[in-house]
């Protein structure tokens, strides 16, 4: 190997170690300023913008704990099932392989918790459904869900309903979009929803607690948008279910509901 390419190969090397070490590291900073900022309203009693920015802060430190890919419904139908079957696949090892959260995520959600006693919410998770569906009851709402017949790979959905992941059914409303991320409180990991007007997408939950980050959307008739802060709530989801429905709603003031 000459000098150049040498020099080329330890030029590329650096550049990577430096990458991947601002990816790791701004997260991680962005988040301890927001966390700085919730301590600081909270201990000011300014508990709705205090929970907003312990949300954000929460949201950006588990950036790299979320699962990017996973093909939905309208994507899997023009893909072959071995084409989809591996994404699917990942997921649900992704879903179920355990990590444990970190020291700093941990103590964001109790700042979220202390907060939400004290808070006026816009946003509310409510109707809170869940039962114990049957095997051939769970394939059918999983095929419902996330591909058609054609492309669900049987084994796949029989190895989800074994590890007990539960189909969860979120839905919005006909005025506001929703952005909603589920932070498992063991874990750390992190799904997040995108909620479109009248929409009820589903995705899978691993049993447990989760702290539930949600922000809606709305456009005003004049062009004017509004976006609320981040709230939380904590949800638990139970071992001895398989399926689980919940509605969004906000209520602020000047909006019709």
């Amino acid at each position: 190997m000459n000098k150049q390419v040498l020099a080329l190969v330890v030029i590329l090397c650096v550049a990577v170690t430096i990458a991947v070490i601002f990816f790791a590291v701004a997260p991680r900073k962005a988040a301890q300023s927001s966390a700085k900022s919730g301590r600081e309203l909270e201990n000011s009693g300014k508990y709705d913008a205090a929970m907003s920015a312990y949300a954000s802060a929460l949201v950006k430190l588990t950036e790299g704990r979320r699962f990017i890919g996973i093909p939905d419904r309208t994507t899997a139908a023009n893909l072959n099932p071995k084409t989809w079957e591996k994404p699917i696949e990942e997921f649900v090892d992704w879903l179920n392989v355990g990590k444990h959260i970190s020291s700093q995520a941990s103590a964001l959600v109790d700042g979220l918790e202390r907060c939400m006693p004290k808070v006026k919410y816009e946003n509310y998770v409510f109707d809170v459904k869940m039962k114990k569906a049957a095997a051939a009851d769970y394939a059918a709402l999983w095929r419902r869900a996330f591909c058609p017949e054609a492309n669900c790979p049987q084994v796949v959905i029989d190895r989800a309903f074994a590890q007990t992941n539960v189909i969860f059914t979120l839905g919005g409303n006909s005025i506001y979009s929703y952005a909603v991320s589920f932070v498992d409180c063991a874990s750390g990991k992190r799904t997040d929803v995108q909620i479109d007007k009248d929409m009820t997408p589903s995705f899978l939950m691993k049993p447990g607690k989760y702290c539930c980050i949600v922000r809606s959307t709305a456009m005003f008739q004049d062009k004017r948008e509004w976006i609320s802060g981040r709230e939380a709530v904590m949800l638990t989801v139970p071992d001895s279910v398989t399926v689980m429905s919940a509605l969004l709603r906000t209520e602020v003031g000047r909006v019709a509901k």
